[in-house]
């Protein structure tokens, strides 16, 4: 790990039935495999609505892209919902460029 890597950091809030995923440093090939345990863990425990917020990310790449992806699959395959909330510029632009912050925001 380079000095300018950001180590990824993950807070999980409980808010009732949903949980908030805080998410901060970069999700990248190194660390989206941390990130994916994670939200597979609150898939798995039955949790109706994770909310992710990405305020504090500084970088995300393709993989973590498909973490978000998957994870918002498995919760609508199931009748649940992904919900991102909080964002850094960074996940921002990735997100709009790639049309999932629409898919994704709550409405």
């Amino acid at each position: 790990m380079d000095e300018n890597h950001q180590p990824l950091t993950i807070t999980v809030e409980e808010l009732g039935a949903a949980r908030r995923v805080i998410v901060g440093g970069e999700i990248d090939l190194d660390t989206s495999s941390t990130l994916q345990s994670a939200l597979d863990e609150l898939i798995d425990a039955g949790v109706e609505l994770v909310v992710l917020d990405l305020t504090h990310v500084e970088f995300v790449d393709s993989t973590g892209l498909r973490v978000i992806v998957s994870t918002g699959n498995r919760l609508t395959d199931s009748g649940r919902r992904l919900v991102i909330d909080g964002l850094s510029p960074a996940a921002r632009r990735i997100l709009e460029v790639t049309g999932l912050l629409e898919a994704y925001r709550e409405e």
